[in-house]
């Protein structure tokens, strides 16, 4: 047991796990999928490490997705394929974008060919591997990197379309307002811009509240996410593809 800590708590820099990830390494250049048994075998009889320190340190990597059961593959060559390091970067620039729209923009616009298995192999890869992480939204799959908080990925792909983030900004500086109104101010057909709120509603960007005077609907922005929202809405207008 206090083998096992002393790995970990060395981290993946530890020069036993550097021996180990060495013999991984050695499997994946022969074109051999890794398989714990098969590692643990062959660094077993090479390296002086106790049963109990060995079989640790494969845990350590498999459960950092440095390496992946079944896979010809280490992390650490993930992103030497041209192809992967376009989607990664396209993803990290444009967290909560949708399937289709990676596609076209590193393959189509991006000047890559490929098949669409082509291109799902590559995201699996992504996942597998733990750089990029898949959310659904309505009838959407998403795409974040796999540090970004999944509701934060959610707030960016909402207010990537334009007339959720014109109401959001609209609302900034004129809040509450009746439903009614924002149609009007906004320039947008009563029955997108009805839709497009009630989507925000759910997402819990928007607010709806009854003024009891008039008893009509008055929409305001989440106040704890305002300043959240604001400079999402600014992020994207700044930085469109």
């Amino acid at each position: 047991m206090n083998d096992q800590i002393s790995v970990e708590s060395n981290g993946l820099e530890h020069a036993e796990i550097q021996e180990v990830l060495g013999i991984a390494k050695e499997l994946a250049r022969q074109n051999k999928i890794i398989q714990p048994a098969l590692l643990y075998k062959i660094a077993k009889r090479r390296l002086k490490l106790e049963s109990e320190t060995l079989l640790s340190i494969i845990n350590l990597l498999l459960k950092n997705k440095i390496l992946i059961e079944g896979s010809k593959l280490l992390k650490q060559e993930v992103l030497l394929n041209p192809y992967r390091v376009d989607i990664f970067r396209f993803i990290k620039t444009y967290p909560g974008v949708h399937f289709s729209v990676i596609r076209k923009k590193v393959f189509s616009e991006g000047g890559k060919t490929g098949s669409t298995g082509q291109f799902i192999w590559h995201i699996e890869v992504l996942m597998k591997f733990n750089f990029i992480k898949r959310i659904q939204v309505k009838n959407y799959s998403l795409f974040l990197s796999s540090d970004m908080d999944e509701e934060l990925g959610i707030y960016y792909f909402l207010l990537r379309d334009r007339i959720n983030r014109k109401i959001v900004i609209y609302l900034n500086n004129n809040e509450p307002i009746e439903q009614a109104q924002i149609p009007n101010k906004i320039l947008e057909s009563k029955g997108s811009v009805y839709y497009h709120i009630k989507t925000l509603e759910e997402y819990k960007v928007l607010l709806l509240e009854k003024n009891n005077d008039t008893g009509n609907k008055e929409v305001r922005l989440d106040q704890e996410k305002k300043e959240l929202f604001i400079k999402i809405s600014n992020d994207i207008e700044n930085i469109k593809f």
